[in-house]
């Protein structure tokens, strides 16, 4: 079958047709996502060069829920980690229940934060993963303002502006189930900031549990339930929540003696075998009594 010249002239033209599009279909959208990145790092730089803002390392406030004072935001000390299980230690580098408070009267509240891993685990949400919590005290309560929602490893973020020039305290939990690098809160280059005038001096709670415990699934970073009973009681929680390790183990029990805790609160059971509470259990709370000889056996929980 002879075909015309003028039908191969529109076939080619329709494949010539068809390609452009399929190809316009491929680098379209990735021309589109590359200028909006590079207008958007640029707006970010502008922004950035225009910014006067003040930024706080977060160390040099008060910092709870850590019983150590290393440059980091671990929950253990780097002196442990050859004595406690890989397993925990790479949880205990998770920041969970660790948080600043502060004072200030600056007109807004900025926060920086660096994250070491992915955004979140499939069962919770980013904030609650790799978030900020961020409260204030009113009426000697401490209420809910904001979150700080991560979408990046860096993160910066404006939380909260237009704020009156009283002083006012707050407090900003720090991420559940992610590592961070270094954080800081950014406030007006003009307004005063200071640690709270009051804030818990006593002997604080010590939970060691489970991911329920650490903050598994709570939707943000202060409702993890060590951080609730915290608010609750005006007390510090140090919060030793170890997703899917919590085994009632002698070398978590040596690291927790060295705190001087007002309660020990052991919520092992969900991720321990009947044997192992049976063998670990009551050698831990033992262990536990050996050291602190004041804290009674009602102050315990399994």
């Amino acid at each position: 079958m002879k075909i015309s010249k003028s039908r191969l002239l529109a076939l080619f033209a329709i494949s010539v047709i068809l390609n452009t599009i399929a190809l316009l279909g491929y680098t379209y959208p990735r021309l589109i996502n590359k200028f909006q990145q590079y207008t958007s790092q640029r707006q970010h730089t502008l922004q950035t060069a225009n910014d006067t803002t003040l930024y706080i390392n977060g160390q040099s406030l008060a910092v709870y829920g850590k019983y150590h004072n290393e440059n980091n935001w671990y929950r253990f000390p780097s002196s442990l980690k050859e004595k406690l299980r890989p397993e925990v230690w790479e949880l205990s580098k998770n920041s969970s229940g660790i948080y600043i408070d502060f004072s200030t009267n600056s007109p807004y509240l900025k926060a920086k934060w660096q994250l070491k891993k992915g955004l979140q685990p499939r069962n919770m949400t980013a904030i609650g993963a790799s978030g900020l919590d961020l409260y204030v005290k009113e009426n000697d309560q401490l209420k809910y303002v904001c979150s700080g929602i991560p979408d990046q490893l860096q993160n910066e973020q404006t939380l909260i502006s237009g704020m009156d020039s009283s002083v006012k305290d707050f407090r900003i939990y720090l991420p559940l189930y992610n590592e961070v690098e270094n954080f800081s809160i950014g406030i007006d280059p003009k307004a005063f900031h200071n640690t709270p005038k009051e804030h818990p001096s006593e002997q604080p709670i010590v939970f060691y549990g489970t991911s329920i415990t650490q903050g598994g699934s709570a939707s943000r970073p202060g409702m993890v339930y060590p951080s609730i009973i915290s608010r609750i009681l005006n007390k510090e929680v140090i919060n030793f929540g170890f997703s899917g390790n919590g085994l009632f183990e002698k070398s978590v029990g040596d690291a927790i003696i060295e705190i001087d805790a007002s309660i020990y609160v052991i919520d092992c059971t969900p991720n321990a075998h009947p044997i192992t509470i049976q063998e670990n259990a009551l050698n831990l709370i033992k262990q536990l009594r050996a050291t602190n000889k004041q804290t009674n056996k009602h102050q315990y929980s399994l």
